[in-house]
């Protein structure tokens, strides 16, 4: 019963933005184009509505651009006591509503495995979709520089570090996944041991490094990163291939 309902559902959420994928560019706006080829392919066009196992049966490539586009997220009322999450085009240059190389590339994945190429709804009507944002809480040397200082502390309330994708500063035209494991491994690693000082200068103060720790169980040992040993390591640091067996 459980693995039925599973079918029947999985994906539906995802499902529920793809559709056939209409070709950008060219004259004319892209719902005609997505018209013209819903009547050319009635069968495609049929099995792209199709949400039954549509996580099990779909492979979503994700297209990476280090083009400087901005996009402004706010929160709009809809009714009394009730609001939505809505966005609009920031300063820069204009998302791209269509990437011709990504169409392709989509064309191609879809006649490897004998499938078909699809795009997200809004695209239709030239309306990009984005996987992931960054930005929006930079760092700043003063908070009219920044959201939060170079420690990742929120200025005005320093109690409150940020160290998720919104202080990541620009476009790395990659997954900012381990950009933002990065900052934030280095933001911990300037956090006070409980019980000891707190060797971050206060904010308003110039930057300063914190000397490095000088414990094997730390990766700030290695002098890789800068920053405090934790006085109860979590795990204990090992080079890769530094000869250790695994244990067994």
């Amino acid at each position: 019963m459980q693995q039925g309902s599973e079918s029947r559902n999985d994906g539906l959420a995802l499902g529920l933005l793809s559709v056939l994928q209409a070709p950008g560019g060219g004259r004319g706006p892209r719902s005609l184009h997505f018209l013209v080829t819903w009547v050319r392919h009635p069968v495609l066009f049929a099995h792209s509505l199709s949400r039954r196992r549509w996580s099990v049966r779909t492979i979503i490539g994700l297209v990476m651009q280090s083009l400087d586009n901005f996009g402004t997220g706010s929160g709009k009322k809809v009714r009394r006591g009730k609001a939505k999450l809505t966005s609009r085009q920031g300063h820069g240059a204009p998302s791209p509503t269509s990437i011709s190389a990504a169409e392709q590339a989509g064309r191609l994945l879809g006649r490897e495995i004998n499938g078909f190429p699809g795009s997200s709804v809004g695209e239709i009507f030239d309306i990009p979709l984005a996987a992931i944002f960054i930005g929006g809480c930079p760092i700043g040397d003063s908070p009219d520089t920044g959201v939060i200082d170079p420690y990742h502390r929120l200025y005005g309330h320093p109690g409150i570090s940020v160290v998720d994708g919104s202080v990541v500063c620009a476009n790395v035209g990659v997954n900012p996944a381990l950009t933002v494991t990065a900052q934030a491994e280095r933001a911990m690693s300037l956090w006070r041991n409980k019980g000891e000082a707190d060797l971050r200068p206060a904010q308003g103060e110039p930057y300063r490094s914190i000397p490095a720790g000088q414990t094997d169980s730390s990766r700030c040992a290695r002098g890789r990163l800068r920053g405090l040993p934790p006085s109860v390591p979590a795990c204990t640091y090992h080079p890769a291939g530094g000869g250790r067996r695994p244990e067994r």
